[in-house]
């Protein structure tokens, strides 16, 4: 019985279709590209999630450090190199940095943290332009004719920007820490 064996083997082997075996390649190719395309495709979404995940993670970082700056100046106003005293006027003011809350902004990277936390920061920003706002007015003010005929209602005016502007820079600390709280939070 073992003589018998291996020929029929060979004669298998010798009269086999061979569109079959064409049909077998042709599975047996199809199922590997199948599987390379869906290892592929896999890879691909987890390497754009760790992108999408390290560039929230740098978002976040830039707003935190932006946000720890302006906290440090509003505390430290004896810093004189970041505040400004022009000659022309008695206040002592500062332009806060937003620049990488506008560089999130700009680049769509703000758009990939969660809406809460969106919104957060977005409000905290908001106060941080309505100061500098009030700083341009204030600068600004020392300009015009009002001021240049040295009228009183002239230092009233820019007295009264001064206070809101003194009030916004005192409630502004309490609003970062607030907001830093909750950044943490981010999960990725």
């Amino acid at each position: 019985m073992n003589q018998t064996l291996p020929s029929e083997a060979i004669n298998l082997i010798q009269n086999s279709n061979p569109f079959l075996d064409l049909t077998v390649q042709l599975i047996a190719t199809l199922i590997g590209a199948l599987v390379g395309l869906t290892l592929a495709m896999a890879y691909d979404r987890k390497k754009k999630q760790d992108d999408m995940n390290e560039t929230k993670k740098l978002t976040i970082a830039a707003i935190k450090d932006e946000v720890n700056e302006i906290k440090d100046k509003l505390d430290n106003p004896q810093r004189k190199g970041d505040w400004v005293k022009a000659p022309s006027y008695k206040f002592e003011i500062i332009k806060l940095p937003i620049g990488a809350y506008e560089s999130a902004i700009n680049s769509g990277n703000f758009s990939l943290l969660a809406s809460e936390t969106q919104l957060g920061i977005s409000k905290l920003y908001l106060d941080i332009q309505y100061c500098n706002s009030l700083v341009k007015q204030i600068t600004e003010f020392y300009g015009t004719q009002i001021f240049g005929f040295n009228r009183p209602e002239g230092d009233i005016i820019a007295t009264s920007l001064y206070n809101e502007l003194k009030i916004k820079y005192y409630q502004l600390p309490a609003s970062i820490d607030n907001m830093l709280k909750k950044l943490p939070s981010e999960k990725f």
